[in-house]
């Protein structure tokens, strides 16, 4: 153990990180070919970007946001403070962020019930209990924390009604019709791989605070790859942000 409560990040303890940031991350193209690449004091993240598939290369770069928010929780529950550079050099177009280990931390509560989340709870069992009414974490609304959750991500999170209008491209996952349901919109003010990046870092966050609750949010994946629906979501938010992701966040379990 270190003085500030983590334990010692080895070479072997930072691998399997890696490696459960990836297997938590929501792989939503199978052909994303990606690697890490680890320094003393850094970890790349490279992706292989398809120039054909998906040129602007949303859900690659929303899945590498993923995890890489996941990886930045593991080092912090080892009690190291990770800072993140996204998209640092534009001449490396398969460098898609670099993560600086800067020292030591104190591990709080909050950082391991998110590194509990990203080993089991994202896509654990939700909550069983009544969660029809206004969901409370640490005294505060579910709906606040998801949207803290985002800007934590200098991203936003723009809350749909399932009984609201929404594009014809975008709707309720197969056969969920819960009570209560609703789609949150992650959008942010830039548009861009950067931005997307950002995204992906802020929708991954919401699922795991959601997580920490037992409450389910999923991503609907491959839903703004038309630009006429993208267009018509990001009207429909008013405008100012650029939608990136959208989730669906389901009450009853």
């Amino acid at each position: 153990m270190n003085s500030s409560g983590g334990v010692a990040l080895t070479a072997d303890r930072l691998d399997a990180a890696v490696k459960e940031a990836m297997a938590a991350a929501a792989i939503s193209d199978p052909d994303a070919a990606w690697s890490w690449h680890r320094t003393p004091d850094t970890i790349e993240l490279h992706g292989d970007l398809p120039p054909l598939a998906d040129p602007q290369h949303r859900e690659l770069m929303l899945t590498g946001g993923a995890a890489l928010l996941n990886l930045r929780i593991l080092i912090r529950g080892f009690g190291v403070h990770p800072a993140v550079r996204a998209v640092p050099d534009p001449t490396r177009r398969h460098l898609i962020a670099v993560v600086r280990l800067e020292g030591p931390r104190p591990v709080t509560a909050d950082d391991r019930a998110m590194v509990d989340a990203v080993l089991h709870g994202a896509n654990g069992r939700p909550g069983s209990s009544e969660f029809y009414g206004p969901v409370s974490m640490a005294g505060q609304p579910l709906l606040t924390a998801l949207r803290r959750a985002a800007k934590v991500e200098q991203s936003w999170l723009a809350v749909q009604p399932d009984a609201g209008p929404v594009p014809t491209g975008i709707g309720r996952p197969a056969g969920d019709g819960a009570r209560g349901a609703m789609m949150l919109i992650v959008g942010t003010v830039l548009d861009g791989p950067g931005a997307r990046l950002q995204a992906g870092q802020a929708a991954q966050r919401v699922v795991l605070t959601a997580a920490t609750a037992r409450v389910r949010v999923r991503p609907l994946p491959a839903v703004l790859h038309q630009p006429a629906d993208r267009q018509t979501l990001r009207d429909l938010i008013g405008g100012g942000l650029w939608p990136q992701a959208v989730l669906w966040l389901r009450l009853d379990g």
